[in-house]
């Protein structure tokens, strides 16, 4: 019997190792559990990328890990989730879940933590996970969004309907 928890211990470590970025253990496209889950998510920059969380710009290292990892599984059609998190002037939360299928990206956008903002869950999918570069003030950034078309540039993203997930400063 006691082999037997042992096992299961065992296995569960490894299927968390090779479970992909992101939420290690939740991925659905069911907006009541999403709800749920994104309800149960906490709110500080800290906790949120232990969590696999990508954290716009004041992420640093850990943030660039997840979305990377979350990235290298899109480009190789392997399906996997994430959370991007930005934090609005006054400091609240408005985190975007990401599920990728290995087909298109099922993103609920939660707002309800913006105390000035909507203050709700909205839903949609999208085609497209795009990525773009450009130079501001000295310094590289890569602008991370999702779209029905594909773009490459900030000139393109400006004129084609998308939602913003994060930018990362290269360095």
């Amino acid at each position: 019997m006691k082999k037997r928890y042992i096992m299961l211990a065992l296995v569960l470590a490894i299927a968390g190792v090779f479970s992909g970025c992101g939420n290690k253990n939740f991925a659905s496209r069911d907006l009541e559990k999403v709800k749920q889950y994104l309800s149960s998510l906490p709110d500080s920059v800290d906790k949120l990328q232990k969590q696999g969380a990508f954290v716009d710009r004041f992420g640093g290292k850990k943030s660039r890990e997840n979305w990377e990892s979350f990235y290298q599984n899109v480009q190789a059609g392997t399906p996997d989730a994430i959370e991007f998190a930005r934090y609005t002037t006054e400091g609240d939360a408005v985190i975007t879940y990401v599920d990728y299928d290995g087909t298109d990206f099922y993103a609920v956008v939660d707002t309800t933590r913006d105390k000035w903002g909507q203050g709700q869950i909205a839903e949609r999918t999208y085609a497209y996970l795009n990525t773009y570069e450009w130079e501001s003030n000295g310094n590289r950034w890569i602008g991370i969004c999702l779209a029905d078309v594909p773009f490459s540039t900030l000139e393109e993203s400006e004129n084609s309907p998308h939602r913003d997930l994060g930018y990362l400063k290269l360095e």
